[in-house]
């Protein structure tokens, strides 16, 4: 076992070269077995491909903002305590707050069935989630909880520059695939206090970004993931956390694309790539095994830029291969920490 202790910084940026088929093919045999984003049954992960290839099944993220209907909306100021809310529905939200100031409090937010029309909608926008805060809201959760059973259904989800959204004193339950925990895009904000969030399926991040990103603030709790391409957090955005324990039980511990950070402060985060992986009906080998991963993709979810990775007063559990990959970039990294077993730093 490897571990990892203080002050732990990495940053990365995007070689300024001609990117040639050869090397999009190896950069993408290197990063697919890794990648958090959505790989599901007869798909390749979800990301542009290089110049004049198609994906099987395609990467057709929607034109426009599209997050289905809701089954329960507030749309105007208001203070709810001790309310109940589901959904069995395609494409639909258990409870949607759309451009209001909203506290909840002990309430039930649950996302029992419902299939998805559009993976990309549900990991963009909303579309699915158990709990979405969309078009400017203000939102506050506590003392609640939150669950989804459906494929690509996301726990709470903050979508557009803002909204934000208050999560404290939560616990957060997702079972399928494609289904983070806190799910923050297109320049949202959130902050999250004292969660428990326990996710399942594949491509599952307990603390997950995507398009558009935004800010993130995590601060106590316990975060785990048990699906393969689930790491603990998933960055394209500005996450920062406090005093908290993750633990990825399938996956990388942390993984950041493009131009982004991820910082500890006083945390352990823990990391199990698993050699060989199932991912739907599919098992994979994976070709690098490693605990915390660094790249830039080809789908256009992350800007192009320096990566930054740092961990202060934290431990950082390395349990196979490497503890810090880097790829698809040019990168300077510095490092003070103890060590004891084994691991290596690649590019």
């Amino acid at each position: 076992m490897k571990k990892n202790h203080l002050a732990i910084w990495v940053t990365a940026a995007l070689l300024s070269l001609p990117f040639s088929s050869a090397f999009a093919a190896d950069a993408a045999d290197a990063t697919a077995p890794a990648m958090e984003q959505g790989m599901q049954q007869g798909q390749m992960p979800e990301g542009q491909p290089p110049e004049g290839m198609m994906p099987p099944g395609g990467f057709n993220p929607p034109g426009e903002v599209t997050q289905g209907t809701s089954a329960n909306t507030i749309s105007k100021n208001e203070t709810v305590k001790g309310a109940v809310y589901m959904s069995k529905g395609d494409n639909e939200n258990a409870l949607r707050i759309t451009g209001a100031d909203v506290s909840l409090d002990r309430i039930v937010a649950e996302k029992i069935s419902g299939a998805t029309s559009n993976t990309e909608a549900g990991d963009f926008y909303g579309q699915n989630a158990a709990l979405l805060a969309t078009d400017g809201a203000k939102v506050s959760l506590k003392n609640s909880f939150v669950t989804s059973n459906a494929q690509n259904g996301n726990g709470v989800f903050s979508y557009g520059k803002g909204t934000k959204v208050y999560v404290e004193d939560t616990v957060i339950t997702t079972h399928k695939d494609n289904s983070g925990g806190i799910q923050t895009t297109g320049g949202g904000y959130t902050e999250a206090r004292n969660l428990t969030i326990v996710t399942e399926g594949n491509s599952s991040a307990a603390i997950r970004s995507d398009r558009g990103g935004g800010t993130v603030i995590v601060k106590g709790g316990s975060f785990k993931t048990g699906g393969s391409g689930s790491p603990a957090i998933y960055s394209t955005a500005d996450i920062r956390v406090e005093g908290a324990d993750l633990l990825a039980t399938s996956s990388e511990g942390a993984v950041i694309e493009g131009k982004n950070s991820i910082s500890f402060k006083d945390s352990t985060l823990d990391g199990h790539v698993n050699a060989v992986c199932k991912m739907g009906d599919r098992t994979m080998t994976e070709e690098n095994v490693h605990t915390v991963m660094i790249y830039q993709s080809m789908s256009g979810d992350a800007e192009k830029g320096r990566s930054d990775f740092s961990m202060e007063g934290s431990t950082l559990h390395s349990r196979a291969g490497d503890v810090i990959y880097v790829t698809n970039t040019d990168y300077e990294y510095g490092l003070q920490y103890q060590a004891e077993g084994y691991g290596n730093h690649e590019r």
